[in-house]
């Protein structure tokens, strides 16, 4: 199985490597300071912004941004990973340099 994160200091951490490579994971390389590529970075962070309402705690946002993510249709899973493989095209085509600008 491939598995494909950014370069988030908790991702790349020396035990989240070990594990995912004691678990046969290959893990693909993410280029240096391309958040165009994260899925968190280009869709999942506003999907969920996008949805919340005032909290007056920890809790109940926490509890809301859970409920918010397992709602997530596959659909939007889906579209979202065609996404992905078109930055990914584009990151190769424009060889790491930004390319957000480019997409309509």
């Amino acid at each position: 199985m491939k598995f494909h994160h950014d370069n988030a200091p908790p991702h790349v951490h020396s035990s989240v490597i070990r594990f995912l490579e004691r678990e046969e994971f290959i893990i693909m390389n993410h280029p240096l300071y391309s958040p165009d590529l994260a899925p968190s970075d280009f869709w999942l962070n506003d999907y969920i912004k996008q949805r919340l309402v005032d909290h007056a705690s920890i809790e109940s946002l926490a509890s809301q941004i859970t409920e918010t993510v397992s709602a997530i249709p596959k659909s939007e899973y889906l579209k979202t990973f065609e996404n992905w493989i078109e930055r990914m095209r584009l990151c190769i085509k424009y060889k790491g340099d930004y390319f957000e600008h480019l997409i309509k």
